[in-house]
């Protein structure tokens, strides 16, 4: 899981100098769907607490998830508006190259959290549930 993150926010950091520098709309909007890729973060911080956490502190830390995820979205167009006043629009995407930060952490700090590797794709599959 740990190299799905490095990957994503990887992803995100390079599309995010890609936004920075576009000149046409066209490719503005491009990097932008490239950015959302980083999207897997939220699906993936999910499953990183159910594999570090017992069952009874998993509840607890998705309460705290969700309540951060919500002030989050809650606050992010407030700073988004008052970094477009101060600065130009154009200088919150360089501002998202914090990333560069979250990517040191995740390679330095978080451990890899499967400790049930496959060899493959379909030895994997065969482990999920019937629906």
């Amino acid at each position: 899981m740990r190299a799905i993150v490095l990957v994503f926010i990887s992803i995100f950091m390079l599309r995010s100098v890609d936004v920075f520098f576009s000149e046409k709309f066209s490719t503005f909007l491009f990097f932008r769907i490239c950015q959302a890729s980083s999207a897997t973060g939220l699906v993936l911080s999910r499953a990183l607490i159910g594999d570090i956490s017992s069952e009874k502190d998993t509840v607890k830390m998705l309460d705290l998830l969700s309540i951060a995820m919500g002030i989050t979205l809650a606050l992010a167009p407030l700073a988004g508006g008052i970094i477009n006043d101060l600065f130009k629009a154009k200088q919150i995407f360089f501002l998202s190259m914090v990333s560069m930060f979250l990517l040191f952490l995740i390679n330095y700090v978080l451990n890899e959290t499967n400790f049930q590797q496959t060899d493959d794709i379909f030895s994997q599959i065969k482990t999920f549930p019937i629906l």
